[in-house]
């Protein structure tokens, strides 16, 4: 008996939301009434990233993915246009006639977490800005970063949406020393940085004045000196003796 599949047009998703907003213009055409290609788009893809996908049908209630399947699915398929995936319907489920609804579940494959070359320093100041920037883990998942001392948390910089950047002022309070590091937490890792300096504010007027002075001092002694030799300035002459 021949396998007739009478719709294959309604695709869902069961996956992650992000996912679901990057699966784009998914279609599915029977071909010869024993296959069937579901074609479809990724877009906005950060880079390097993958996707782990699989199709599921309603003939086995969404239970198990679809065995007889080939092309854009599995483990590591990569962003594009015009993706598809092609099913054996026939070698699936042998003789079968009636309507199907397809499911393509997935999940994003993220790239390590790391820090981009450059982004910690050595050494910063208190109540200075510190850029981060970082690469890796899922775009649009949530970051959590905090300041570490000594390996222990001291100051929860934020959680914010992964974009791969972040700037923030360093706690004016912060007490200096050489043992700080930047923490990362998300879905996809736990990054933290090598350890940095951050040191006290310096003051500029005041290390600037005794050198003000200093030099004030050196003017003001040389200045006799200088006008001396060039200028002299002659001494009144004493008065005669009264007889």
């Amino acid at each position: 008996m021949r396998l007739v599949i009478i719709m294959a047009l309604l695709v869902s998703f069961a996956s992650l939301p992000a996912l679901s907003q990057r699966i784009q213009n998914v279609n599915a055409t029977v071909i010869n009434k024993e296959k069937v290609v579901i074609t479809y788009d990724i877009a906005e893809a950060g880079e390097g990233q993958k996707f782990r996908l699989q199709l599921y049908a309603s003939t086995n209630n969404f239970s198990t993915p679809l065995v007889f399947v080939t092309g854009d699915v599995g483990p590591a398929v990569t962003p594009g246009l015009r993706k598809r995936i092609e099913w054996d319907a026939k070698s699936e489920l042998q003789d079968f006639t009636g309507e199907v609804t397809f499911e393509i579940r997935g999940e994003v494959i993220a790239p390590a977490l790391a820090f981009a070359d450059g982004s910690v320093g050595h050494k910063y100041k208190r109540g200075k800005s510190m850029k981060l920037k970082w690469r890796g883990g899922k775009v649009g998942e949530s970051v959590n970063l905090e300041l570490l001392k000594g390996g222990q948390s001291i100051f929860p910089i934020g959680t914010i949406t992964n974009y791969g950047t972040h700037t923030f002022t360093i706690p004016k309070s912060t007490a200096k020393g050489s043992d700080y590091q930047i923490k990362l937490v998300s879905e996809s890792g736990t990054l933290v940085s090598h350890q940095f300096i951050i040191r006290k504010k310096g003051n500029f007027l005041l290390k600037m004045l005794p050198v003000l002075v200093a030099g004030g001092a050196v003017y003001y002694l040389m200045m006799p000196t200088e006008e001396g030799p060039d200028n002299p300035d002659p001494l009144p002459e004493p008065p005669e003796p009264q007889g």
